[in-house]
Order: C-alpha cells, then structure tokens, then sequence
C-alpha cells in the first residue's frame, strides 16, 4: 500500500493562512462481511479495538453490495475493507496496516497543521 498515494486522496485540505493549512479528516471506513468469516470477525475485531465506527456490509444475503464489493475491491473474498472511499484489502491486508503504524494514521482525525 502506497501510503503517499492514500495521503494524498484522504484529506481535504483548508487554507488558514498563505503559509499553512489545517487539514481536517473525516474518517469514513466500510466494511464487507459474511456472518460466518472468521477473517471477518478478526477485521471487525481490530477496527473494534481502535474504537473505530464503521459501516458493515453483510454480502452474504444482499447480492447487490456483493457485486458492488466486487467491483469496488476487484476481489471476491471477504472482508473488504475501504477508509474514506480508498480500498485497503482484506484482513491480512488491515493486520499489516496495524503492524506498520498505518492504520492509526489513517483513523487519526485530529487536524493538522502543515507548512507551505
């Protein structure tokens, strides 16, 4: 995962001054599960842990958000898992963003300030 591409597209910058911007982050993050996945479980388990909300998506009895999980993941398994729109992967995928420090950055809400 290329974290200078998903900085990139995950905040929305506001001008406080010719030389800095606050950037402000609404973290959005979805995920597409069956009831039955232990890998599922496991994803909904660490996002639980972070206190993060999070929209579910049960696939296995909605064949709509199925497809829409195939065409947005170009993947057929579950757990799917996006913040803020950008796909991340699956559970292992997720797990991986934890260990390398990632995913609190990218669940990190707090504004911040960068110079110009």
């Amino acid at each position: 995962m290329d974290y200078q591409t998903l900085n990139e597209h995950l905040y929305s910058p506001t001008i406080t001054s010719p030389n800095t911007k606050t950037v402000n982050l609404m973290t959005e993050v979805e995920i597409y599960t069956k009831s039955h996945c232990p890998f599922c479980h496991r994803a909904k388990t660490l996002l639980d842990s972070k206190k993060v909300s999070y929209q579910e998506y049960e696939v296995s009895t909605d064949p709509q958000k199925l497809r829409e999980m195939k065409t947005r993941s170009q993947r057929n398994t579950v757990p799917q898992v996006f913040i803020n729109g950008h796909h991340i992967g699956g559970s292992d995928d997720l797990q991986a963003a934890d260990n390398s420090g990632l995913l609190d950055e990218l669940l990190d809400r707090s504004p911040k300030t960068i110079a110009s």
